[in-house]
């Protein structure tokens, strides 16, 4: 079995639960058994999973090379990839309608982890996928309020711009 050398990884028990797990009950095997998907699969470099939430704290360790890259902008206040978005460089904002897509309440944030923590650094938690590629939306504001308009547009954004994934939380 695959197991990661992040710090807090025994407290992922919807991961992995042999029962044990001190913070609240718990059932053996209550757990999505990730350990042995990881022996076949531990994610894609190529596949871009889209997080459209409160945003995300771009610059935490844990997401580490893992951001996805819009290669077809450059951070210059044009929209160099004529998609209606100027440096969208990580991703978009679809509340302030901006390029910063940083996070207000941390939700985002804590998605995204899960879906995509650096794994085997020793630092944290390991997400879901180790090498996707984290595309960020944000979606609803700081009061955990949002439009439709905005996640039908970020869901269209995300699916133009190369996501074979997306999350919704």
């Amino acid at each position: 079995q695959t197991t990661p050398n992040d710090t807090y990884f025994s407290r992922q028990y919807g991961l992995v639960n042999n029962g044990t797990f001190s913070y609240s009950l718990a059932k053996d095997d209550a757990d999505i058994d990730m350990e042995l998907g990881w022996e076949i699969e531990q994610g894609d470099s190529s596949v871009i999973v889209a997080i459209l939430d409160s945003g995300a704290k771009i610059d935490h360790p844990e997401f580490s090379g893992r951001i996805w890259n819009n290669s077809k902008e450059t951070l210059n206040n044009i929209d160099d990839d004529n998609n209606g978005y100027i440096d969208d460089i990580n991703g978009w904002d679809f509340v302030n309608k901006d390029n910063n897509p940083t996070d207000d309440d941390g939700h985002g944030t804590n998605v995204t982890g899960i879906v995509g923590a650096n794994a085997n650094n020793g630092i944290g938690y390991s997400g879901i996928d180790w090498n996707c590629k984290l595309m960020i939306g944000k979606i609803i504001d700081a009061n955990n309020s949002g439009l439709y308009s905005n996640w039908t547009e970020a869901i269209y954004y995300a699916v133009d711009n190369g996501a074979k994934v997306i999350n919704m939380s």
